[in-house]
């Protein structure tokens, strides 16, 4: 029996995904990234480099998710 993950929606890419619906590999297609960036990411395992912060953003944005380069990097230094 697989264990469920804990799901942290203060983690920018995570509540994004889940406000979506999408998965890890969407997301990293639409940010032009690896699927294994975008899990890096949700673990704040590594920080995203500001070009693919904006895109992220700017992604959010589009979908009406509030986002900001500041919660971006305040979020994943937690």
């Amino acid at each position: 029996m697989a264990i469920p993950r804990f799901n942290d929606l203060t983690n920018p890419f995570q509540r994004a995904r889940s406000m979506t619906g999408i998965s890890q590999q969407e997301l990293a297609n639409a940010l032009e990234v690896q699927q294994s960036i975008v899990s890096r990411y949700e673990t704040s395992r590594q920080f995203p480099h500001p070009e693919i912060a904006k895109r992220f953003v700017l992604w959010c944005r589009k979908r009406k998710i509030r986002m900001s380069m500041e919660e971006v990097y305040e979020r994943l230094a937690v």
